[in-house]
């Protein structure tokens, strides 16, 4: 028997959730041996624990040569901030189709979950999940961007060489994927997160004062 061994340059370590990170500190792990994974792909990586600026006790994107995430629920159960080459946001990361009720438990873990499934789509999708590419979260919240010409495939097929924060909106149903329809993006926070309209009503505020 001849023995077989992957090359770091063919490794793409894929985790949900609490297991993005743990890529993340294999990754890091591997490093110390001087070892460099390709690719991490990280669905919906959790905000428990891991709300943290200390790179060295969370997924971040020099753990890998390229890193790619997918935000799903980044109010409850996943991070907002991005922290990937590229990052992800299909339906703006807040709110998925067809889970239920905003203010009950079981419909954010249906939000969380769905980054995973949007991934496993994405593997044999001809529509393909295609985003474009916005400077970051509030400025799509804001309307401060519009779909343009970067444009980029959420999930397999997602380039190496994507960079920058990318929004798209799915079908409520599967196959989730819309192509590269941009149509009726509903870009509101009100009455979509268990946070409460007062406090959208300050991130409006904010966002509005930043631009003064």
């Amino acid at each position: 028997m001849h023995n077989r061994r992957l090359h770091p340059s063919n490794l793409h370590l894929i985790g949900f959730g609490l297991g993005a990170h743990v890529a993340g500190f294999a990754s890091k792990l591997l490093a110390q041996m001087n070892v460099q994974v390709a690719h991490i792909t990280a669905l919906d990586p959790a905000k428990p624990l891991f709300l943290t600026s200390n790179k060295d006790e969370r997924l971040d994107k020099t753990d890998a040569n390229f890193v790619d995430v997918v935000h799903s629920d980044i109010f409850l159960h996943g991070l907002m901030l991005p922290i990937g080459h590229v990052d992800f946001y299909p339906n703006k990361g807040v709110v998925q189709p067809n889970c239920g009720p905003v203010n009950e438990l079981s419909t954010h873990e249906c939000y969380h979950e769905r980054a995973a499934a949007y991934y496993a789509e994405s593997i044999h999708s001809h529509t393909g999940f295609w985003a474009f590419r916005c400077r970051d979260l509030l400025s799509f919240i804001m309307n401060s961007c519009q779909p343009n010409q970067q444009l980029e495939l959420l999930g397999y097929r997602t380039s190496p060489t994507a960079r920058g924060s990318y929004f798209l909106r799915t079908n409520d149903t599967t196959p989730y994927a819309l192509g590269q329809n941009f149509n009726d993006m509903d870009r509101s926070l009100y009455g979509q997160t268990y946070l409460g309209d007062a406090l959208v009503s300050k991130l409006h505020e904010l966002a509005a004062e930043s631009k003064l």
